[in-house]
């Protein structure tokens, strides 16, 4: 089944053509009504399209999302092979929200406390802060790293970092950004040398 997605509220700039308007976009129907002159006809296409695109949304055919949510989804996908983001990461909201202010717009797997830097195109360049819940070595000596949000990063090169007691005893956050030819490293917050790592979940 192919799935739509519906912006609502502010839209925002992607790479992915999923979100590209064009005549089969969801919305299409509902646009077509407003070149009917007659106001009754126009009602009733208007209503009519709301009805298709209301059964879209509760079959799962389009998926209404807002420029939160969506970089919600972006942010708990980064780093992750091939780019982009499934539709697992995009919560849904129904209809009725779209004329609602409800404030629980947040997706829950992305940490309140990360700042996003974003390139010229809107792309995310590095996040900062990201909560620590977990780190360990693996049988390699390399840093397994765990987050709040979910994600797991693994070390990939031999680097060796020394975390101070105060940073390894307390709250700990680190700061992933691109690097060369898709890669990524990480920087654990309160040590001063950054490391290869590629997420593994």
């Amino acid at each position: 089944m192919t799935v739509k997605f519906l912006i609502a509220l502010a839209p925002v700039a992607l790479a992915s053509a999923a979100f590209a308007q064009d005549d089969n976009s969801a919305l299409a129907p509902l646009f077509a009504c407003q070149s009917i002159a007659d106001a009754s006809e126009r009602l009733a296409c208007a209503d009519a399209a709301i009805s298709g695109l209301r059964t879209a949304t509760e079959s799962g055919a389009v998926v209404v999302v807002n420029r939160q949510q969506i970089e919600a989804a972006e942010q708990q996908s980064y780093g992750r092979d091939g780019g982009g983001f499934s539709l697992a990461d995009v919560p849904s909201i129904s209809l009725p929200s779209l004329t609602s202010e409800s404030e629980d717009l947040a997706d829950a797997s992305t940490s309140t406390n990360a700042n996003v830097v974003r390139d010229e195109e809107g792309q995310i360049n590095r996040i900062e802060n990201l909560p620590v819940t977990s780190l360990r070595t693996n049988r390699r000596g390399r840093f397994v790293i765990e987050l709040e949000n979910g994600q797991v990063w693994v070390q990939t090169d031999s680097s060796r970092i020394w975390i101070p007691p105060s940073v390894r005893n307390g709250p700990m956050s680190v700061t992933v950004e691109n690097a060369a030819l898709g890669s990524h490293r990480m920087q654990i917050i309160g040590t001063n040398r950054w490391f290869r790592a590629r997420r593994e979940d």
